[in-house]
């Protein structure tokens, strides 16, 4: 298998801010590890801590490839793990 693309490399990030659009739309920024590159369009895969394990999904960024930070839109779905964490992220 080609692991051209660094696989499996997973870095501790901050969020910087969150904003709640509606109860089903928020948006939020994470600091941006100094070695991350891509191309408009591709996702990164984030997680959290769901008991001992991680639970993760892949989200586009919404930030431009050279911005100092990465920005997302999360769409909050009920009962979704994901959506669940979202829920309760700040700063």
């Amino acid at each position: 298998m080609n692991k051209s693309v660094k696989e499996y490399a997973f870095t501790e990030q901050k969020v910087r801010w969150v904003k709640k659009h509606t109860p089903k739309l928020l948006s939020f920024s994470i600091t941006r590890p100094a070695d991350f590159d891509f191309i408009a369009g591709q996702f990164a895969k984030l997680s959290f801590m769901n008991g001992d394990n991680y639970v993760s999904r892949a989200y586009s960024m919404i930030s431009s490839e050279t911005a100092e930070y990465l920005d997302f839109y999360a769409i909050l779905i009920e009962d979704g793990i994901m959506s669940d964490h979202f829920k309760q992220m700040q700063a």
